[in-house]
């Protein structure tokens, strides 16, 4: 099975309009929609926002329906000039910022969960795959990129001993910021599930008329990402073996 996690229902419109044979399943007190798409089993889930709610959440979904990937959707801060607002954005990597709260350090640093990496890498199939789907749907603008996530900017832009525009001459990649994927990282990084980290750039950092325009942009680029979804499930339809999890496969395109 395939599991589709979005943080509104929004951004999930055009994903349960295509689903066939659907059914809600009542999952303490949240719908989930479980059908077909192009003959995939898929649930398709709102999550809602904030790291700490969609890594408890998708860790619960994930254990309940045992998918062989998981794809999040949900929208992004842009952070570089290079990205433009209702572009479609895969996440190469997701760095994880400020996901525990239990300790304040005035020197905190990227991710302080122990034991975890500093940075989930996505694998290099998915990326290609992206790239493929995104041009096969005409997508406008699509990129790939970084997601930094976190539940507080101002860990990002105060607190952090972190630079982007020495990050970005570094990884030669945009940088956007968004406070969900994180969690749902952390939770497909313990599983063991590939995840495919979608967002929609839907405005930008420190600019109030960009975030009045939010809603709107989300509505439209939902659409665009929905889109390459159903590409993307098509594209690995043939190739199911591949990502399913098995104690004799070696994980080297997962996290």
């Amino acid at each position: 099975m395939i599991l589709i996690l979005g943080t509104s229902d929004d951004i999930l419109i055009y994903l349960r309009n295509v689903i066939r044979y659907s059914k809600v399943e009542k999952v303490n007190n949240m719908k989930v929609n479980i059908g077909k798409i192009y003959g995939q089993d898929v649930a398709i889930a709102n999550i809602g926002i904030s790291n700490y709610r969609t890594e408890v959440i998708s860790g619960f979904l994930i254990n309940k329906y045992n998918p062989y990937i998981v794809i999040s959707l949900s929208d992004a801060m842009k952070l570089t000039a290079g990205s433009k607002i209702g572009d479609s954005f895969l996440g190469s990597q997701i760095g994880l910022v400020d996901i525990d709260q239990m300790e304040r350090l005035p020197d905190q640093k990227l991710n302080t969960v122990p034991g975890f990496p500093q940075y989930l890498s996505v694998s290099p199939t998915l990326i290609k795959l992206f790239n493929d789907c995104s041009a096969q749907v005409n997508v406008l603008s699509a990129e790939v990129g970084t997601i930094l996530s976190s539940n507080n900017y101002a860990v990002i832009s105060k607190n952090l001993s972190f630079d982007v525009k020495d990050y970005q001459a570094v990884r030669r990649e945009e940088i956007v910021f968004d406070s969900d994927v994180g969690g749902v990282g952390l939770t497909c990084h313990f599983y063991d599930v590939p995840l495919f980290p979608l967002v929609c750039i839907s405005h930008e950092v420190d600019n109030k008329e960009s975030f009045v325009e939010r809603n709107r942009v989300l509505l439209r680029t939902a659409m665009d990402l929905g889109k390459i979804v159903v590409s993307f499930i098509v594209s690995i339809s043939s190739n199911e073996n591949h990502f399913i999890r098995s104690d004799e496969y070696a994980a080297k395109d997962r996290f």
